[in-house]
């Protein structure tokens, strides 16, 4: 994976522009052409494990969204930039629904959803795929959790291994049960096999989005999705 440049590597490279040159234009090339190439990481192979991935709040380094906070990682480079930008429009709405029913929740919160994307997953001894994916997305979910309640949603997708879970918080998880999150995932299933990750991760969001809605919790084992209103025109 490549490095980011420090600040005294971009330093330096102003300095020589300025010294030996003596353009404006070249400093300004440099610079822009550095940072864009310092904001943009990837990494080709995402062979990731889940201690090392990077939290798309924090570490804007190292998730391909051009050093912008954001709600997906990307650092294998696997949506293209609108698509995922398309993603956080929705994200960033849902995240300030007012939706969250905690009591330690402000007026305007929802729910966090987060989407981590790579190509594959370290894969831990003793462990088959399906398992490490949710033990990755369970680790992320209580890495990224912070000071919430569990008004948090997870979503790993791990395009070589074939995984894609969701791992909602035990707010979210109220509406989203296992059940849901199944019937949902398994309407977009076509989609994943066609490596059709855009389209396959917008149509759950807006699952996701619209479960979430409901203003009362669903009791253990009900199902609470919106799958069959198909709620067109509303990402």
């Amino acid at each position: 994976m490549a490095v980011a440049l420090s600040i005294t590597q971009i330093y330096l490279k102003i300095v020589y522009a300025f010294v030996f040159h003596g353009y404006v234009e070249i400093v300004y090339f440099n610079l822009s052409t550095q940072l864009e190439y310092a904001c943009n990481i990837t990494s080709p192979q995402g062979f990731w494990g889940k201690d090392e991935y990077p939290n798309p709040r924090k570490d804007v380094n190292y998730c391909g969204r051009n050093c912008t906070k954001s709600w997906v990682c990307d650092p294998a480079g696997i949506l293209t930039s609108h698509q995922a930008d398309d993603l956080d429009r929705t994200l960033d709405r849902i995240a300030t629904s007012g939706n969250c029913r905690c009591t330690q929740c402000t007026s305007n919160e929802g729910h966090y959803i987060y989407v981590a994307l790579m190509s594959r997953m370290k894969i831990s001894e003793g462990q088959t795929k399906e398992m490490e994916a949710y033990a990755f997305s369970e680790h992320l979910k209580e890495k990224w959790m912070g000071g919430t309640c569990g008004n948090i949603v997870v979503i790993v997708v791990s395009t070589e291994d074939k995984q894609m879970p969701t791992n909602p918080g035990s707010e979210a998880s109220a509406i989203l049960t296992l059940e849901c999150i199944k019937l949902i995932y398994n309407e977009v299933k076509p989609l994943v096999k066609t490596r059709g990750y855009y389209s396959a991760l917008k149509s759950m969001i807006r699952r996701y989005k619209y479960s979430l809605k409901t203003l009362t919790f669903i009791p253990l084992g009900e199902c609470h999705c919106w799958w069959t209103r198909s709620p067109r025109g509303h990402m």
